[in-house]
């Protein structure tokens, strides 16, 4: 790549991330991983992985590590089973210990909340399979809403207590209106997510949470006060004749930029294919990390996310893996000794 590509991409990425996090006594951790991520905003991109949230029997972590010879900086959980443990056998329910895990390897976690119906009439989280719709004005929505969230209060709780910080991504992709949470507009959105803010930052006292917007239009942004990081999920195309498109998603990633008021990290919070590093940095698209989505239980599906080939072929996720733009477990530093 030539010094003309790089300075480019450079300037492009010339204004430095707010570090400011909206908790403002966040432990030093949450401000060493908030820090670290800053710096390295526009130089690399850490290497994430979801896991399979319903099926505690197959390892993703695993998957990676077989397949490239490195393991994700980034490992993404789910509390979608939490309080209702018949669901998928009781798969999920080891999400926290997972992640305290992880965590004490030298890795960073990410959690995300597919919501099921806070009424608990269904098991539903997508709208069309349910009725619930926030409503904050009605009293015994709002305090089904509460009760939900102080339930999940209770698991970052223990996350708090073992010292590791959690990138929080909750109410993810509300625009596309395809979740409950999403399914009344923009504006019951903002209040159900200040509401959120509010009930686990000031009400519980959570200090580890880094909080990832991930609604996917600027129509739908609570506001600086209320967001630490940008999140956007993009799943590329895979073309019939093309193949799957590596390309950096510069339009996405400069839309989710433009957001904020104040300059802010912007992250790949979920991929199908994950973007060339290469074409990142040329176009000045270096999101801070990605999240390839979890494969299924069967290793030999080709259209798993990870270890199938309909979404990348297998040398291209070696090659990521493996390129000197990517972090990778083993690159990550401290973040229990960083400075404070």
């Amino acid at each position: 790549m030539s010094i003309l590509t790089l300075l480019l991409a450079a300037a492009l990425m010339a204004s430095p991330p707010d570090t400011t996090l909206i908790t403002p006594n966040a432990t030093p951790e949450a401000r060493n991983v908030m820090r670290f991520l800053a710096d390295s905003f526009g130089k690399v991109t850490l290497s994430g992985q979801m896991d399979l949230t319903w099926h505690d029997g197959t390892d993703m972590v695993a998957r990676v590590r077989e397949m490239t010879g490195k393991e994700p900086a980034v490992m993404g959980y789910d509390f979608m089973n939490y309080h209702r443990a018949s669901i998928d056998g009781g798969s999920g329910l080891s999400q926290v210990e997972e992640a305290i895990a992880y965590w004490k390897r030298g890795g960073l976690v990410t959690f995300c909340w597919h919501w099921r119906d806070p009424t608990q009439e269904t098991i539903a989280f997508y709208t069309k399979d349910t009725a619930f719709r926030i409503d904050l004005d009605n009293p015994e929505t709002k305090a089904r809403l509460l009760a939900d969230i102080d339930s999940v209060a209770l698991e970052l709780r223990v996350l708090a207590d073992a010292g590791v910080p959690v990138l929080w991504r909750p109410l993810h992709e509300a625009s596309g209106g395809w979740f409950w949470w999403g399914a009344s507009g923009p504006q019951p959105f903002i209040d159900l997510w200040k509401l959120m803010v509010e009930r686990l930052r000031d009400h519980h006292g959570l200090t580890n949470l880094i909080w990832v917007y991930n609604g996917q239009h600027p129509d739908w942004y609570p506001g600086d006060a209320w967001v630490d990081l940008i999140g956007e999920d993009v799943y590329a195309d895979v073309g019939l004749l093309t193949g799957p498109d590596y390309g950096s998603q510069v339009k996405r990633f400069t839309e989710a930029k433009n957001t904020p008021g104040r300059p802010l990290i912007v992250a790949l919070t979920e991929n199908g294919i994950i973007p060339d590093p290469d074409l990142m940095l040329r176009d000045g698209a270096m999101w801070s990390w990605f999240m390839t989505w979890n494969d299924g239980p069967d290793v030999s599906n080709p259209r798993n996310f990870f270890s199938g080939e309909h979404w990348g072929t297998r040398e291209h996720k070696i090659r990521v893996y493996n390129h000197p733009l990517v972090l990778t477990l083993d690159e990550l530093p401290s973040f229990q000794t960083l400075r404070d």
